[in-house]
This record gives structure tokens, C-alpha cells and sequence, in this order.
């Protein structure tokens, strides 16, 4: 039995508020259900922090495309809103696979926030969205630069050992120099050596194939 009330906007809301308190996962069909309640009922303005609050759960799920499913139910002022506008771009750059210039527009949309519980989600999901950033590296490639890498993970004081805490299972190893991803039948069935002029925007379209997954 699905733990909300569909018909029940006030029950779909504390549920959403209990996944971005994180005492909850994320549930899409939840969300999706709340979402439809204030387009029906013509309440979305007045719920923009919500709304904005349930973008940014879906955008964190990355590379999962429940955020694009959600976004033909946002009413067209709440897309203008600063927060949700930010959320927005955050979700453009991670599916463009420009990484890079992602983590300076999430520290932003995190200052733009108003919900303190979703400052928080954002501070706790730096580990999950590093790890899906090295699976979408694992479907192209056998190795990188280590400073590659790092580089995706937002630079700053980003090390090898960040990228080895990280356990993550489509790495085989770490060192100073390269990552080398564990084969697979999307990184093995083609020769392909990383190239430093090839952006990451080279591997965006891998996005599709991983959400679909």
C-alpha cells in the first residue's frame, strides 16, 4: 500500500517534507500526485517553495528522468521564481554532463533556498551525485585523468582518495594519475581512450540510455 493519500494534498505534503528531511526516500509517484493536485486546484503559487522543493528531490535522483516527467505540471510563474529557476539550471547542466559548472550553480541554488531542511538535502547528497557522475563516465570510457575527474567532482579540495572513498562499483582503481573503470559491455564493445579536447558534452546522450535503466 502506497504510504500517501493521492486525493489529499496536506498528507502529500508531509510526505514530501519527510523525503526532503531525508526521513523518507525519494517517491516519484507521491510527488507526482502532489504535483497534480495544485495544477487541479490552481494552488501552485502559492506552494512555489514546495513545488521547487519537489524539483530539487527529482533533480537529485539524476540521472533518473523524473524530473522532466514533473515539469508539465509547473505553472509558468512558478518556473520564473529565483529558487526554482535555479533548480532548473541545475538540472540542464547535470544532463549536459557539464559537471563542472554544476557544483558552482548548486552552492547558489542552496543559498537561494528557503526551506533549511532542503539546504540540508543538498550539503548531504554531494557523495550520491559524485557517484552517478562516475557511472556516466564508466558507460564511455575504460580510463581518465584522475584530474578529469576531480574536475567533475567540482575541483576545489577534491583529491584521489575522495574518489576511492566513494567505493563506488564501476571503478577498479584510483590513482594519482587515471581512474580505470571496471569494464562493461557499454565501455568494452567499442575502443575509446579519453581525449582532453572531447568535452563531457561528447557523452551527455549516455544520459538517456542511464535514465531509462
Amino acid at each position: 500500500r502506497a504510504p500517501y493519500s493521492s486525493s489529499n494534498i496536506a498528507a502529500l505534503e508531509s510526505f514530501a517534507k519527510s523525503q526532503i528531511s531525508g526521513d523518507q526516500p525519494f517517491y516519484a509517484r507521491a510527488n507526482r500526485a502532489l504535483l497534480k493536485q495544485y495544477k487541479t486546484t490552481g494552488t501552485g503559487m502559492e506552494n512555489k517553495d514546495m513545488i521547487t522543493n519537489v524539483m530539487l528531490l527529482a533533480m537529485l535522483e539524476f540521472p533518473a528522468g523524473d524530473y522532466m516527467s514533473f515539469t508539465y505540471l509547473i505553472p509558468e510563474g512558478v518556473r520564473r521564481d529565483e529558487a526554482f529557476s535555479k533548480v532548473s539550471r541545475c538540472h540542464q547542466l547535470l544532463t549536459a554532463c557539464n559537471f563542472a559548472d554544476f557544483w558552482g550553480e548548486l552552492a547558489t541554488t542552496q543559498e537561494a533556498l528557503k526551506d533549511e531542511d532542503a539546504k540540508k538535502l543538498i550539503a548531504s547528497s554531494t557523495d550520491k551525485l559524485r557517484r552517478e557522475i562516475l557511472a556516466i563516465l564508466a558507460l564511455t570510457y575504460r580510463s581518465v585523468p584522475t584530474s578529469t575527474v576531480l574536475a567533475a567532482f567540482g575541483g576545489g579540495a577534491a583529491s584521489a582518495d575522495d574518489i576511492s572513498k566513494l567505493s563506488s562499483p564501476v571503478v577498479k582503481s584510483v590513482t594519482g594519475d587515471s581512474v580505470t573503470f571496471a569494464p562493461s559491455a557499454d565501455n568494452t564493445k567499442r575502443s575509446r581512450t579519453y581525449q582532453e579536447n572531447i568535452g563531457f558534452s561528447s557523452i551527455a546522450s549516455m544520459i538517456t540510455k542511464v535514465s531509462a535503466e
